[in-house]
């Protein structure tokens, strides 16, 4: 086997090359005989390797996919729940913002919007039972909660005066009137 044919064979082992024809000096005879031995070490390093040596095993393989399987799972689990946390909050703090307008209503007319009035819609529509020409927008805030459910709205809980008081929820998560119980948000 030539030098030039070990050096395609093994191209990465031998960083030396045969410059001038290998018949016309000795220095040329070491060059050879060094790039044999060379390959020799080459190829009982590769006879000595295993195929597990070689790459990853199948259940290597199945066990990082199993592991970035279940981690998955916690992050989107986890994510889900942020989620909901945050749309409580933010129904919270919409039921601040329309308690607020309910307060600067119940300030201006004496009274809280009344189911004839259009009850929360007045907030953003001038009812028509009010003949007041300077009427204006009470509140920004959109009427219906993150989950897409309108918030309830029930005025008249006093026995003495019907519009002195009032109930403001929403359903929460489950979208269903527990009457201001289970998820229900306050």
């Amino acid at each position: 086997m030539s030098i030039y044919r070990m050096r395609r064979e093994f191209p990465r082992r031998l960083s030396y090359q045969c410059v001038t024809d290998p018949r016309k000096n000795d220095e040329n005879l070491y060059v050879r005989r060094r790039a044999k031995m060379d390959i020799r070490k080459a190829r009982k390093n590769s006879k000595g390797m295993g195929l597990s040596q070689r790459g990853f095993t199948l259940m290597e393989i199945m066990l990082v996919v199993i592991i970035i399987g279940i981690l998955a799972t916690m992050v989107v689990a986890n994510l889900g729940g942020m989620s909901t946390e945050a749309r409580i909050t933010r129904t919270k703090a919409d039921i601040a913002t329309i308690r607020m307008g309910l307060g600067l209503f119940e300030q201006k007319y004496g009274h809280y919007p009344t189911d004839a009035e259009g009850g929360l819609q007045a907030l953003i529509e001038k009812p028509t039972t009010i003949k007041d020409e300077n009427w204006k927008r009470l509140i920004d805030t959109e009427l219906i909660d993150p989950w897409g459910n309108p918030y309830v709205y029930r005025v008249g809980n006093s026995k003495t005066d019907a519009t002195r008081d009032f109930n403001l929820y929403s359903f929460g998560p489950n979208g269903t009137d527990e009457t201001m119980e289970g998820d229900d948000v306050k």
